[in-house]
């Protein structure tokens, strides 16, 4: 999994290990919005995307794992409502804020009416390199990867689900792990080229706030950025401790049957960077 250290790396630097070259402007955006927000956002560590109406990002509870957010920096009003509403006590410096997003459910959204475009999309990289879990549980005849869990649906974190990031809009990109070659272990009949990392980019036309909730806090707070030009998060789940290994199979902790099984990744020439291994960053359901 990629450490706190190098999730920070990536957002100061807007991806220069992970996809310095591929990084790409949204797609079909207007040019300009009156108070309009560009935001780009970066995902991984166990993390799985839900689309199919759902629409939004989980993080998993993984041992040796803890949630975390990084965003652009924060008003101090804002880190001070994270601490009175949720006891979450951000660590900012002049340009990020990071802080653990345990029990958290976070969405960018537009103020003032404004909407969040263009609609969700995803390129074709996505279906390249992450993996959809339904096609690869070991099982399909007895124990089909048919259905979430209940505890994954609802609307808070819960149960497996550590932290929640939702989306309203967006283009979806998956940047391919590089480093070496990864395959099933059993082998499912599906290759995939692994991802890196995946990223969201999209545009606000008012300007982007974060709203903030939990289930103990369920109305959403409120949370503005310093800046409001580019906004820049990365959401996902940092590794403490050693080791280094896929934790693909650990994603059946979000199935509704107890019983499905998951492949583990079996890798080739792999020097483990930060923690991060094929197979052990973003996953999408169905």
């Amino acid at each position: 999994m990629r450490s706190s250290k190098m999730l920070l790396m990536l957002i100061v630097s807007v991806s220069v290990v992970v996809h310095a070259q591929t990084q790409k402007e949204p797609r079909e955006l207007p040019l300009s919005f009156v108070n309009s927000s560009r935001f780009h956002v970066e995902f991984g560590g166990a993390v799985v995307h839900l689309f199919n109406r759902i629409n939004k990002a989980v993080a998993l509870k993984i041992d040796g794992h803890k949630p975390e957010l990084i965003t652009s920096l924060l008003t101090a009003a804002s880190r001070k409502k994270l601490k009175d509403e949720f006891g979450v006590d951000p660590q900012c410096d002049s340009k990020v804020c990071t802080f653990e997003a345990k029990g958290l459910r976070v969405e960018i959204v537009a103020s003032e009416g404004g909407e969040v475009l263009p609609a969700i999309n995803t390129e074709q990289t996505i279906d390249l390199q992450v993996p959809h879990l339904r096609d690869i549980a070991l099982d399909k005849v007895n124990h089909p990867f048919n259905r979430l869990s209940d505890d994954v649906i609802a609307p808070q974190p819960k149960g497996p689900v550590a932290a929640i990031f939702v989306y309203r809009g967006g283009t979806f990109r998956s940047h391919p792990f590089e480093v070496c070659k990864g395959d099933y272990d059993p082998p499912v009949g599906v290759h995939t080229d692994f991802t890196a990392g995946v990223t969201l980019d999209g545009l606000t036309t008012g300007p982007a706030v974060l709203e903030v909730s939990s289930a103990a806090h369920p109305t959403p707070v409120t949370l503005e950025f310093v800046s409001t030009n580019k906004i820049l998060i990365g959401f996902g789940n940092s590794m403490f401790g050693s080791g280094c290994r896929s934790h693909l199979e650990f994603h059946n902790i979000i199935a509704f049957d107890d019983k499905v099984k998951l492949p583990t990744v079996k890798t080739h020439g792999c020097v483990c960077i930060d923690g991060l291994a094929p197979g052990c960053s973003n996953t999408q359901w169905p």
